[in-house]
């Protein structure tokens, strides 16, 4: 039986809390764009294989089944070089502590 209504995402006051918020002044733009250079150097830090599952499941919207039949290896081979790519993210831009 499916849950109605409920979300996998947090909506609440802090649902923020531990990422960048969205800019509004030109200082803030500025400080976006830097850290979207952190973002692009951390994703460049990633192995080859992490980082074409990063870029085919962000960029391209793939699902992974779809990813995985791309890259010819199996689903969960997929689904972890996800999860080891976002664990090694999190933690060179600093958000270890952020849970998903």
């Amino acid at each position: 039986m499916a849950r109605a209504g409920l979300s996998r995402r947090w909506t609440g006051p802090d649902a923020t809390r531990g990422r960048p918020s969205r800019a509004s002044a030109p200082d803030d733009c500025v400080a976006d764009g830097e850290e979207q250079q952190r973002l692009l150097a951390a994703v460049a830090g990633l192995t080859q294989a992490q980082r074409e599952v990063v870029v085919l499941r962000l960029s391209a919207e793939l699902k992974f089944a779809e990813i995985a039949d791309l890259l010819h290896v199996p689903l969960g081979t997929a689904l972890s070089r996800m999860h080891a790519a976002v664990r090694q993210l999190r933690r060179e831009l600093g958000y270890v502590d952020v849970r998903w």
